[in-house]
Order: structure tokens, then sequence, then C-alpha cells
């Protein structure tokens, strides 16, 4: 990889109109913006260049990244300008002509998303009786799946469970549900310098007990660029 120098940044910023950061680890690091970041965006919009944003953390959505960027000291940004995979969920299934029942094993990042795009969605564990004594496995055994559900959707979760998992396998199994993932990253970065499961951690266990691989809409899949 060649060093950067004065003449290279020039050449970059005289010969590149888009810029595409990624976020989590890049613009910030566990909640701290990175010392430089807010004043060099600045600098790129005066040059007259276009920014966008683009992360396979589906755990937020569009207006929430652009929140938490304006409390970050990062202004100016735009909505339409920001990609999380959340959003790109919602936008592939609109590009399918999806019309059914979205199954989520995910976070408000993505049911916000599904929602402003007007699909109807459950969680993945909404059959769950969580005041029985039954165990998950029996109440799997036991449970009618949803007919109207056609798609499974699966993100960033810190409340994954088995129930969840289960009921996914079955719909996907049992009900040829379609099978779709923000993205496969095994990890992603926190704090002190720890990096910890991710996304792509929860996929891998849908897809062993399905058999099947998903539909992965964030990055490396183009499916995370097509709408930009």
């Amino acid at each position: 990889m060649e060093k950067l120098t004065k003449q290279n940044i020039k050449t970059i910023l005289e010969s590149v109109d888009n810029f595409l950061f990624d976020c989590d680890g890049v613009l910030w690091r566990s909640g701290t913006v990175i010392e430089g970041i807010p004043a060099t965006l600045q600098l790129l919009r005066r040059l007259g260049k276009k920014l966008y944003f683009v992360s396979n953390n589906s755990s937020s959505s569009r207006e929430q990244y652009r929140h938490k960027m304006e409390g970050l000291g990062i202004q100016e940004v735009k909505k339409e300008e920001i990609f999380p995979s959340s959003y790109c969920i919602a936008a592939y299934l609109e590009s399918i002509g999806f019309n059914k029942k979205v199954a989520v094993i995910g976070e408000s990042g993505i049911k916000n998303e599904l929602e402003e795009a007007g699909f109807k969605y459950v969680d993945a564990d909404q059959s769950l009786d969580k005041t029985s004594n039954i165990n998950y496995i029996k109440q799997l055994e036991e449970v009618e799946l949803d007919k109207d559900i056609g798609a499974v959707v699966i993100g960033w979760d810190h409340h994954f469970n088995y129930y969840k998992l289960g009921y996914a396998k079955l719909l996907i199994t049992e009900q040829n549900c379609l099978f779709v993932a923000t993205n496969t990253d095994s990890t992603f970065p926190a704090g002190k310098g720890r990096f910890l499961p991710g996304s792509g951690s929860l996929v891998a266990s849908l897809s062993t007990a399905t058999g099947k691989q998903p539909v992965v809409v964030g990055k490396p899949s183009k499916l995370s660029l097509i709408h930009i």
C-alpha cells in the first residue's frame, strides 16, 4: 500500500467526487468520535464532495444514525446519505416486490426501516409464552407457524435466544420463507480494544440449522451499494 503524502492527498481530492465511509471503528469507536473526523468531513463538503455513510450495523435506522452523528459533532448529515444494513434489508424487500409479513431477529433499526417502508413484521419470538414453565424445545414442538410470514430477516440482536433460532429455522425449512441477513461479520469493534461476536455469528447458527445460505444485503454484497 502506497504511503499517503500531501501530493497523494491532493491527487485524491482532485480526482474523487464521492466518498463512502464506514461508521463503527472508522468515524467513532465505542460511542466516541475519532479525533479529526468532524473537521475532515466538513472540509470534504466545502470542496463539494458527496459523502455517504455505509454500515453493516443494523441496530440503528437511518434517522437514529443521523441523530447519533449529530450528537458526536458530525453535522449536516442527511438521512438520505446514510446506508446501514437495516435500511438495505427494507430496500431489498421492496426491490423484489415482497408483500408478506416479516419475522425479525434484530433490533429497532431493522424494525423502524421495515415500518417506514410499509412492511408488517413480528419478532421471531412473538409466539413464545414467556410466562410458561414449558421449555423452549417443547414450545417449538407445539408452535403453529404464522402462515402470513414470508421472510426471516436476521441481524444483530443482543436478545438472541434458542427460541428465536428455532422458530426462524422452522419458518425457513417448513414454510420455505425467504432467508435474508444484514451481514456476515463475525465480530464488531467494542470498547477497550476488544472485538465481540457480531451478526455473522448469529447468521451462521441459522445457516447451520437450516442448511441454507441467506441473501446478504450488507457489505461486501453489491446489494449494499445499489441504492446509493
